[in-house]
């Protein structure tokens, strides 16, 4: 994922209270809703007023017939361009110098454009939107908090729209008053725009004593509520000079002499820094936590902080920091979702995986699948149409199988037998596709490379296969038909038969926009329950009816569980987003998931431990006991562009920390745990690579 720019960065005030910080303006780069808009209204308030221009010169010189109609067309035209097409114009190009004044005529006009339906309101909608919540504040210039009767964005939608109603009734009202008196008076040009000038002064008189703010006079100021710090570096320079001096002397330091120590290793480092405000510093870097012991240890006063600023969404704004608390005083730096494979790392990076060996296929297909054996001596690998057994200590193939189809799932039954599913073609993010009917599910003896049983001729594709802890049944999740719009199942099966068992569960389509499908499959250590991954399938319009079906309870879980005692459904994981991957510990403790976000959940209080955002459908794998966990990257700017930041990641299962990286070609597609420090990863091109881990070297 690409790194959100950062620039210079404005001044932020902080109220300190109990060991926590409450920012109270951040000032980052202009908010696009607000470029959007302001480019919106140049273009429309600059093309209207040159339209009406051209429209009253064709009148002009078009003949005398027509002279007639050039006072009205004057008149309302005056009206127009003094009440909108100048004040968008004027807005439009001060919201892009970030001039705070230009806030008042674009809600001036955005007002006014609601009435002018359906095009007019969705563009006022638009405009009191982006202007009024609260991600306005960063872009326009930096300014003293205002009291609280104006900081409040719903407030001042209403006094805005009230001060322009104002504004009319004042007009309006003049004009029946002087009617009333009897009094002729000839609609000229000239008074239509005396008229238009006295409504936009009617307007911002009446929004400058309601408090809204329209760039001039004194606003009541809300100061920070905490003690100035006796330790902070004070500058008499303003924040412009600061940040040019900053700038230019690479041994200037701003930060408080806790952080000093930091801010001269990141800017010793050729790392880009600037300058914030005062005390304050961004650094183009991301912090590796491992690496702040020894010399960068961190003292008793600084902490190291990673948190969103949670606004119309709870990850909208990503925010880290080295932050020295008494001092108020901080380094910022990149946060770990702003970050990519290239991204500096302070104080040393991580120490990558070690590359032991990268086997070659005889095509280029892609890799699928990839499972490791129960004691971790063989490792299996499906490519296409090539289905190869290794042996994990030579990295070398020790037995050739045939392969009926795309192999999607591979479980091992003991260290020579084991299983495979196949027949849903590989797709990114597993969707789409045509199924094929026929047996689905095949044993293996892999000393042998023979085929021993194959079943499960009622299903289209296997998604997810797993072996019970007494290696007798098979968990398996089935596709019901030829697309995932035709639903899917939760099958157990006899090993030894291959006769079907039990349906746990099967889903049908409904009239419904979503669909969820089983995914990947896993059983608790003491075999007694069943679990299942669950994905979302968008059904095409085509297939929808006009029914609106009440959903049931389980319809959005990411998994589902079966006690398979009596088939009853438990609320064993509280997780509601899409899940394509589970992996159950070998203590039974931890479930580890993977899908739009991925993470590890506590089995045995039934709390998420933690999670975060995932922007990828490719390859996952953890080891047998969820302290680690290996992650595939990689993706296309556009489609048929290279791709990029193609790795496989290596977490801590007990915290979500990255602890390592190995460097792909292409996106790793299947990934596997052949031991706790040793793994594989598969992707396009038949790129297959196996990778060693030192922990100490992390550490």
């Amino acid at each position: 994922m690409a790194p959100i720019a950062r620039g210079a960065l404005g001044q932020e005030s902080a109220v300190w209270g109990h060991g926590k910080a409450t920012p109270l303006i951040e000032v980052a780069t202009t908010n696009r809703h607000v470029k959007i808009l302001a480019w919106i209204h140049i273009v429309m308030g600059g093309g209207l007023l040159l339209v009406a221009v051209a429209l009253l010169a064709s009148v002009l010189f078009e003949g005398p017939e027509y002279a007639h109609t050039l006072p009205f067309l004057l008149g309302l035209f005056s009206w127009l361009a003094i009440g909108l097409f100048i004040p968008s114009l004027a807005g439009g190009i001060g919201l892009l110098r970030k001039k705070r004044w230009a806030r008042v005529p674009i809600i001036f006009a955005s007002v006014e454009f609601l009435f002018a339906f359906p095009v007019g309101t969705a563009l006022g909608a638009y405009g009191l939107w982006a202007l009024l919540k609260r991600e306005i504040k960063p872009a326009v210039a930096p300014r003293p908090a205002l009291s609280s009767r104006i900081d409040q964005p719903r407030r001042g939608l209403l006094l805005a729209m009230l001060s322009v109603a104002a504004a009319f009734v004042l007009v309006i009202c003049g004009g029946f008053l002087l009617a009333a008196s009897g009094a002729r008076i000839a609609m000229n040009g000239t008074l239509e725009v005396v008229t238009g000038a006295a409504l936009v002064a009617a307007a911002f008189v009446i929004a400058r004593l309601l408090g809204i703010p329209t760039g001039g006079g004194t606003a009541s100021v809300r100061r920070p509520v905490s003690a100035a710090p006796q330790n902070i570096p004070q500058h008499p320079q303003g924040s412009g000079k600061l940040g040019t001096t900053y700038a230019n002397d690479p041994n200037m330091t701003i930060t408080c002499p806790h952080l000093q120590p930091f801010e001269r290793a990141i800017r010793a480092a050729g790392i880009a820094v600037a300058q914030g405000g005062k005390s304050i510093v961004a650094a183009s870097c991301r912090i590796h936590r491992r690496g702040l012991e020894g010399p960068f240890r961190l003292p008793e006063s600084v902490a190291y902080r990673e948190y969103f600023v949670a606004e119309r969404n709870k990850e909208d704004v990503p925010v880290a920091r080295l932050q020295c608390i008494p001092c108020g005083s901080w380094i910022t730096v990149l946060h770990p979702v702003e970050c990519h494979l290239s991204t500096h790392w302070f104080p040393a990076p991580p120490a990558p995986l070690l590359l032991t060996a990268e086997p070659s296929f005889a095509s280029w297909p892609e890799v699928t699948a990839i499972a490791c054996s129960p004691r971790g001596q063989f490792i299996a690998v499906a490519a296409g149409t090539e289905f190869l057994i290794f042996d994990s200590a030579r990295s070398q193939p020790v037995q050739r199988l045939p392969a009926h189809g795309a192999i999607r799932s591979i479980a091992w039954i003991d260290e020579e037998n084991l299983v495979t599913g196949q027949g849903v073609p590989w797709f990114r993010g597993f969707h789409g596709g045509s199924g094929i009917a026929g047996p689905s599910i095949f044993v293996w003896n892999a000393t042998t490379g023979t085929e021993l049983l194959r079943f499960g001729s009622d299903l289209f594709g296997v998604r997810g296969i797993a072996v019970s802890p007494d290696r007798r049944t098979l968990l398996v999740s089935g596709r019901l038909g030829k697309t995932d719009a035709e639903g899917s199942s939760l099958d157990l099966w006899e090993v030894s038969s291959g006769r079907r068992l039990a349906r746990l569960a099967r889903v049908d389509p409904p009239a419904h926009e979503t669909l969820p499908f089983f995914t990947g499959v896993a059983f608790t250590p003491d075999g007694s329950i069943a679990l299942a991954a669950c994905d979302r399938y968008t059904v095409p319009a085509h297939l929808r009816t006009g029914d609106r079906p009440e959903l049931p309870a389980w319809w959005h879980r990411g998994v589902r569980a079966f006690r398979l005692s009596d088939g009853q459904e438990l609320d064993l994981a509280r997780l509601y987003n899409p899940v394509r991957a589970i992996f159950v510990s070998h203590d039974g403790t931890r479930l580890m998931f993977y899908g739009t976000r991925f993470g590890m959940w506590d089995l045995t209080n039934g709390s998420l431990v933690w999670d975060r955002g995932n922007g990828y459908e490719i390859g996952i794998a953890a080891s047998s006991d969820c302290r680690l966990v290996a992650r595939g990257t990689g993706y296309r700017a556009e489609e048929h562009c290279p791709y990029l930041d193609t790795a496989v990641e290596l977490y801590d299962g007990r915290n979500g920390e990255l602890l390592s990286v190995g460097r792909h070609k292409a996106p790793p597609t299947a990934i596997a745990f052949s031991s706790d420090r040793s793994l594989a990863a598969g992707g396009e091109g038949g790129e297959l690579r196996f990778w060693q881990w030192s922990p100490d070297s992390s550490s």
